[in-house]
């Protein structure tokens, strides 16, 4: 059944809507010839982290995600603080239910916190409450269990500022009103090409490309690398 599907999927791809495409990509459904936003978020992240001394991190908002088995692999204790359960069992791998403006971690305990492709969630109707500061709340909340030192790595969307139902795109001033406190070491943009044939890909690209108009699908991403004085 699943070989007739991914054979008509493909097939039929290049007539594909360009969000229906993509998030059959996230799921990994009908080998979509395109790469998706996740694909260099997942390896800022590593790239960022590999060579650190290994030790406590959250990952925040990674419920169903294939990075924190990755990110325990690499030698790290992952600790996931979602609002939704998850059932993951893997080797140094520990969820946990709650609010991420509001953890209980205790001040200076964590080496690494993560969060990739959440913040922009939170404040609006989908997550969290109607409070349109809580994402600078989960910052903060950072910056309190962060030993000094300490790094996060976040990525949202970037681009023109816009406010949706359920998610937000930052522009640059957002996000240096987002990173106050935090000292930036390192950040990528990733832009959306659409190629000949249908095809589409991330790639890195620059501020100026991000700033690009478009359906409300279509946005870059930001990832940042941060650290706590």
């Amino acid at each position: 059944m699943w070989n007739i599907v991914e054979k008509s999927l493909r097939r039929f791809e290049r007539f594909l809507p360009w969000p229906f495409k993509y998030n059959l990509a996230k799921a990994g459904i009908g080998s979509m010839d395109i790469s998706i936003d996740r694909h260099f978020e997942y390896a800022f992240v590593i790239g960022r982290l590999k060579d650190l001394k290994k030790g406590v991190l959250v990952d925040i908002g990674g419920a169903r995600s294939l990075l924190p088995p990755m990110l325990a692999a690499l030698g790290y204790r992952v600790i996931g603080y979602d609002l939704s359960p998850w059932s993951l069992e893997y080797p140094n791998y520990e969820h946990r239910l709650g609010d991420a403006c509001n953890m209980t971690f205790g001040d200076n305990s964590i080496d690494v916190c993560v969060s990739i492709s959440c913040i922009e969630h939170v404040g609006g109707k989908r997550y969290a409450s109607d409070d349109k500061s809580a994402d600078r709340g989960i910052m903060e909340e950072v910056l309190r269990i962060l030993k000094p030192g300490g790094i996060f790595i976040i990525s949202v969307p970037f681009g023109e500022a816009r406010e949706y139902f359920a998610h937000r795109v930052y522009d640059d001033d957002k996000i240096n009103k987002l990173i106050d406190g935090f000292v930036e070491m390192d950040r990528e943009i990733f832009v959306p090409s659409f190629l000949d044939k249908g095809l589409i890909h991330y790639r890195i690209g620059t501020a100026d490309e991000a700033m690009v108009k478009g359906p409300w699908y279509y946005y870059s991403v930001i990832a940042i690398k941060l650290q706590k004085p």
